[in-house]
């Protein structure tokens, strides 16, 4: 299984609803805080935020049922899950559906 490389989690949001912080304070290269991203747009930027900063919890999830499902028998499981749970993880890693990454 394929690790994030990404900075870790949990993710938080910030004083100001769309920024995404890390729960940990990492220093940029001034010396200062930096934060995982700035969500702009609409209204709905906040909900927007809220989802990425849940990224890491529901990557460590997916991951765990992508984990669990490999003993399920192909009558236990629905018919493209394992699919769409391969894709996403390979959609957030960054990698094929066998774990090779790419650019």
């Amino acid at each position: 299984m394929s690790e994030f490389k990404g900075t870790p989690g949990p993710w938080h949001l910030g004083p100001y609803a769309h920024v995404v912080l890390p729960s940990q304070d990492l220093p940029d290269s001034e010396g200062g805080g930096i934060g995982i991203c700035h969500v702009y747009g609409t209204e709905k930027r906040k909900y927007n935020a809220d989802l990425i900063a849940a990224a890491p919890d529901l990557l460590e999830v997916l991951q765990e049922v992508q984990e669990f499902a490999q003993g399920w028998s192909q009558y236990e499981m629905p018919i493209g899950l394992d699919d769409r749970i391969n894709a996403a993880i390979a959609k957030a890693l960054n990698t094929d559906t066998k774990g090779e990454g790419h650019e």
